[in-house]
């Protein structure tokens, strides 16, 4: 699968940047019905532990996904809750099984990188983890649990995209 160019998430970051806050209103709630299942699934992430701030920032965030995934790729076909959660149990095997033989950190080293989407989590993770010149908008104990629902969505995107795109070739 091919990486998200830089320019798409430059592009969609200058989109989202200057929307006026009724727009990003309106492109939430678009978001949401598109993708209600998968949104779900990635605010489960934190949902439990979140101030109604950091929910607001992991909205933001999911947008960004989604929005990157769909200005790269094409439109995408809604998640069904089933998918979701056969990749969600495969993710959490592996995260639990790896946990037992490596760091976390190294696990989310391997998990990045089968993600396949360098330029994009680094630019995410900056969200999440704050800069030189910006703290982060999530308490610490939060922010694994946010760059692991970041990887693991980013990973689900990838595998529906190869589908969508099997199924385009076998149409032709």
């Amino acid at each position: 699968m091919r990486q998200i160019s830089e320019e798409t998430i430059h592009s969609v970051d200058s989109f989202i940047t200057n929307l006026s806050d009724e727009q990003k209103d309106s492109l939430a709630i678009r978001i949401k019905e598109k993708q209600p299942h998968l949104q779900g699934y990635f605010y489960s992430y934190i949902m439990s532990h979140a101030t109604p701030k950091e929910m607001a920032v992991l909205e933001v965030i999911f947008i960004y996904i989604i929005r990157v995934y769909e200005y790269e790729y094409g439109e995408l076909e809604e998640i069904q809750s089933k998918s979701i959660r056969e990749h969600d149990d495969k993710f959490f095997d592996y995260i639990e099984s790896e946990q037992k033989r490596q760091s976390k950190s190294t696990v989310m080293r391997v998990m990045r990188q089968a993600a396949e989407q360098k330029q994009f989590i680094l630019f995410l993770e900056t969200m999440v983890n704050g800069t030189k010149y910006s703290t982060s908008p999530f308490r610490e104990f939060l922010i694994f649990y946010i760059n692991s629902g970041i990887i693991s969505t980013l990973i689900m995107l990838n595998d529906i995209v190869e589908l969508m795109n099997q199924k385009s070739s076998e149409d032709i």
